[in-house]
């Protein structure tokens, strides 16, 4: 039998029966428009205003038939559980459209604010993860950073954090696209021509600088800059993500670390200075943003710890001989990526705009 399309399955009752019922629904402008069940649960426009509206099975007249209505799981503030599955209603206001990502301290859900007619990215942490005593209100405290960070088009906006069920959930802007270690993974990276994939490489990496020293220059140190931080949108734009580790800083500042007194962020991306020291400074998300460009043209990070990035980068152009699918980094470029290893901050490029 032929797999049945989206809208087909969308026109389906719970019970495996067709429904072709003509439903009407109406924009706050008083525009009406007939829709149909595989309209429902997608974001539309007003054919008068353009308004955004979202068509769901309690917005639309006639009223659906006990037999045609799929039983939707809402949830309170208090109650709202740590796991979420497709087409739940949070507190009436965010439907849940899907879950797009999972890690080892969070899920990511996209979900669809019903009042504001906008999509956007939840980033929930597991309840199950021991972070000591006292991380809530931590958390709540570095994602307020976060938040108050101005626009700009290479960083994703926070839009605020609320507590459900206990536990603080990020509301964060969503990009439709994928991240660039899944884009590495995959081999989506690499496709096309040599200098259509160098094109594209050194796209996303200049791009990512460009919102790393958007955060610098708003005094945010980004703390746990890695591939997969750092979001390809089908737009063409580079966004770098997840600022709920930032900190605060001058110039150089102690970084944050949890209750058990573990180091936070990626070994992978560490950096040199960091790893000896246990300070942090905008020199520090330099050398992380170097090893990106490593994991880039290497095709994955081979290495286990980032503050070694000198030593990785003597051997980096025998190791990556032979991948001949990626093209060879160019000679401007690596000694671009000598300069962001230096062992003293102070000799690094000036800036992250420098670095672009």
């Amino acid at each position: 039998a032929a797999v049945p399309s989206e809208a087909d399955t969308n026109e389906l009752t719970p019970s495996g029966k067709r429904d072709t019922t003509r439903y009407r629904v109406r924009c706050r402008c008083g525009q009406r428009m007939r829709v149909y069940r595989r309209h429902f649960g997608r974001l539309h426009r007003c054919i008068r205003c353009k308004s955004p509206l979202y068509v769901s099975q309690d917005s639309v007249s006639p009223p659906l038939s006990s037999k045609h209505v799929k039983q939707l799981r809402v949830f309170e503030d208090d109650n709202v559980p740590a796991q979420w599955e497709t087409g739940d209603l949070i507190t009436e206001d965010f439907e849940v459209i899907a879950r797009v990502g999972e890690g080892g301290m969070g899920v990511v859900y996209r979900v669809l604010h019903r009042g504001w007619g906008t999509e956007m990215a939840v980033k929930c942490p597991k309840v199950e993860v021991d972070r000591g005593d006292g991380w809530l209100e931590s958390f709540d405290q570095e994602c307020q950073t976060w938040i108050r960070m101005a626009h700009h088009p290479n960083t994703v906006r926070c839009f605020f954090v609320r507590r459900l069920g206990q536990v603080p959930r990020i509301f964060a802007e969503f990009i439709d696209g994928r991240d660039l270690y899944q884009q590495i993974l995959t081999g989506d990276l690499y496709l096309g021509k040599d200098e259509e994939k160098l094109a594209r490489m050194l796209d996303i990496l200049i791009q990512s600088a460009r919102g790393l020293h958007h955060a610098h220059t708003e005094q945010l140190i980004h703390q746990d800059f890695k591939p997969s931080n750092i979001l390809v949108g089908n737009d063409g734009i580079t966004r770098v993500t997840d600022f709920g580790l930032s900190c605060l800083a001058s110039s150089v500042r102690p970084l944050a670390s949890d209750r058990h007194g573990i180091v936070a962020g990626t070994p992978l991306y560490q950096s040199g200075y960091l790893a000896k020291l246990g300070f942090n400074s905008f020199k520090s998300d330099m050398w992380s943003w170097g090893l990106c460009a490593m994991a880039v043209f290497a095709g994955e990070a081979y290495w286990q710890y980032g503050e070694y990035a000198p030593a990785i980068l003597r051997g980096f152009q025998d190791k990556t001989a032979e991948r001949k699918d990626i093209p060879e980094m160019p000679p401007e470029l690596y000694r671009l990526l000598w300069a962001c290893f230096q062992e003293d901050p102070g000799n690094r490029p000036a800036s992250m705009d420098a670095v672009a």
